[in-house]
């Protein structure tokens, strides 16, 4: 059922300590919020792959970059450069790493 709310940043339903970062979920109703702060240093397959224990990350990411900014590499080697103030949708079956000496943080939705 959808309903008026909102949510304060900060105050998380649950928390993920990973290598050089912190993944924050927030549940909203139907709708789940996510809010990464990864830091330089950070990479997909250095940092998650070891947990995931798959050779590419397989979600399909749709998100807003708040700071910072992340490099992306499909399976087929396509790249992309994702900074501050941009939407992004990231298909399955890549690998992705922090660019720059700013932190990467980004509020994804599902």
């Amino acid at each position: 059922m959808v309903k008026l709310q909102r949510r304060l940043v900060g105050e998380p339903d649950s928390v993920r300590d990973i290598p050089f970062g912190r993944l924050e979920i927030y549940e909203m109703g139907e709708i789940r919020l996510g809010r990464s702060i990864l830091q330089p240093g950070w990479r997909w397959s250095e940092s998650i792959k070891p947990i995931a224990r798959t050779e590419w990350c397989e979600d399909h990411h749709i998100g807003l970059t708040i700071s910072g900014a992340c490099r992306v590499r499909m399976r087929e080697g396509a790249e992309l450069l994702i900074e501050a103030g941009q939407f992004y949708e990231i298909p399955g079956g890549h690998d992705s790493w922090v660019d720059g000496d700013e932190p990467w943080v980004t509020v994804t939705w599902q």
